[in-house]
């Protein structure tokens, strides 16, 4: 795919590319579109979008909001410094720009932030877009002028806990926690608000989890999580199924595939008819071709081709790299036979219903009258440890001798996790059929062995996400080539990712407060005069 001179200007701009006078449109393009490369690259291998393990904490994330929240910042030209009042800017400008990136997904800024987003991290629904828009001019204009350094350092001052925390942490708790308040700024629950497009732009099961803290206006419960990530367990093979079946090489006559592909986070959607795999492979050629689909890195058209092939194969396997439409677009697969749709399958996200019905929360969300809270670590240590007694004591009130029919029903309900269920339903209910009397405590035990594992699949419980790749600097190839990007960049992740920083302000902060005979006034000078030092040294 080759750039667009709209986007050819945005690269230019926003990379802070120096433009040789004189150069032709295809010189200007060839110099875009590898420094999109480089920097995407350097991001990835820097860990630009990490987080650490204290940063994921839900506890952790909503106590920084509540102190942010009630905190007096003070950063010139930017808020006052009363309680509160650099969270409500910080959450105006956040808007604004979030606001402009949604207008400038094909050509602005808001495309080159989806292309520099790395493709694999480990930090979910918020870190990697955040490390992502530092590289760029528009987000170090805005990060300067917010200064969350500054709001770090009083975070830290209030709870010296949060001394591992770098600012993309801080960053990425504020985001979630303006999404669990359901907050006003940025539209509430009203649909078509800002919070609404945030939740249903990624349909991956962590943007899921996002659009799930906005339906129940705060941290989902451990049965809620456990819903939802059944739900997107049995989905995912769901889909394997459908595509497989559709993909068949010999369709019934008049049968037809349509797959609709949401290509922006307002419901904008696109249709595509099909009727075999080589259908499938151009749609996906063009959807990875046209300037409408986001996220699109610049490729060369055989590059585009093999991708489209991969990603027509990956459709078929439970385990497939590419899940979603290029992109990372959400879509819904129908089957069409005589103008009647049926919905096949979908990983649609938030853009329909269907999962909100299935986990049992409203979509589009009401406006919640409190925050749910976060689960303590004791508490879903003790929901777990409930789910294992359920299970050992449904199967001691199973009557005796019948411990070969309980056998022979759990492998039956175990099949329900790989396999379709509109095969193995029927199964269970014939083998329960037989049981007389029995029936009722056969069935519990099943319903409870279903509980556990609806907890036991969650990708967030058994490690599902992919670990990040190898991490490094760029190439010395990569730094010759552009060392202007090079510099920019690796001094952008050395000042968002690392966590020296905190630690040295709360480790002055207690020196400080040790050193008896200084004045309140001398100590918070020589508190000021080390932070600055701190930061400028990285």
């Amino acid at each position: 795919m080759q750039l667009s001179e709209a986007q050819i200007r945005t690269v230019e701009r926003e990379l802070g590319l120096d433009v040789k006078k004189g150069a032709s449109v295809e010189e200007r393009r060839a110099a875009a579109q590898e420094a999109v490369r480089e920097v995407a690259d350097m991001l990835r291998k820097a860990g630009h979008g990490n987080i650490g393990k204290t940063a994921a904490d839900r506890q952790k994330m909503q106590l920084a909001y509540r102190i942010i929240s009630k905190a007096g910042i003070a950063v010139k030209g930017f808020s006052g410094s009363g309680s509160g009042e650099w969270l409500r800017a910080w959450l105006r400008t956040t808007g604004e720009a979030h606001e402009a990136e949604f207008a400038s997904t094909t050509s602005g800024r808001g495309w080159l932030v989806g292309l520099l987003a790395a493709k694999t991290r480990k930090a979910a629904a918020g870190g990697s877009m955040i490390g992502s828009k530092g590289a760029t001019s528009s987000g170090r204009q805005l990060r300067a002028k917010q200064d969350l350094g500054a709001a770090l350092k009083a975070l830290i001052k209030a709870d010296l806990s949060f001394a591992v925390w770098t600012v993309i942490d801080l960053e990425r708790a504020l985001y979630w926690g303006a999404v669990e308040h359901q907050t006003e700024a940025w539209g509430g629950v009203t649909e078509g608000s800002l919070l609404l497009r945030i939740c249903r732009f990624a349909a991956c099961f962590y943007g899921e989890r996002l659009g799930l803290a906005l339906a129940v206006g705060g941290c989902p419960s451990s049965r809620q999580n456990a819903a939802h990530g059944w739900y997107h367990h049995c989905l995912v093979r769901e889909c394997a199924r459908a595509w497989s079946a559709v993909l068949e090489p010999d369709p019934p006559p008049g049968t037809v595939a349509v797959l609709k592909v949401y290509i922006a986070a307002d419901g904008t959607f696109e249709e595509h008819s099909f009727t075999d795999r080589a259908g499938l492979v151009d749609i996906l050629y063009r959807l990875r071709r046209t300037q409408s689909t986001r996220g699109i890195a610049p490729e060369r058209e055989d590059t585009s081709r093999r991708l489209a092939e991969e990603q027509a194969t990956s459709l078929r396997e439970e385990q497939g790299d590419r899940p979603l439409m290029p992109g990372a677009c959400p879509y819904e697969l129908f089957r069409e036979v005589e103008g009647v749709r049926t919905l096949l399958c979908d990983r649609a996200g938030w853009h329909s219903g269907r999962m909100a019905r299935a986990i049992g929360v409203n979509w589009p969300p009401v406006r919640a009258t409190a925050v749910q809270p976060a689960e303590t670590a004791a508490e879903k240590k003790a929901y777990t440890a409930q789910l294992e007694a359920g299970v050992a004591t449904a199967e001691a009130a199973v009557p005796r001798g019948m411990s070969n029919e309980l056998v022979l029903l759990l492998g039956l309900a175990a099949r329900l996790e790989h396999e379709d269920p509109a095969i193995v339903q029927p199964q269970i209910e014939a083998a329960l059929a037989t049981l007389g009397d029995a029936r009722p405590s056969f069935e519990a035990v099943v319903e409870a062995s279903l509980r556990r594992t609806m907890h036991a699949v969650r990708p967030d419980v058994k490690g599902g996400h992919r670990s990040l790749e190898s991490q490094g600097g760029m190439t010395a190839a990569q730094a010759k080539r552009s060392p202007a990007a090079a510099k920019r960049v690796r001094s952008q992740v050395a000042s968002d990712n690392v966590r020296s920083t905190g630690k040295s302000i709360a480790k002055e902060m207690v020196a400080a407060a040790q050193r008896k005979d200084e004045t309140e006034q001398e100590a918070r000078f020589r508190l000021a005069q080390s932070s600055k030092a701190s930061i400028e040294k990285q």
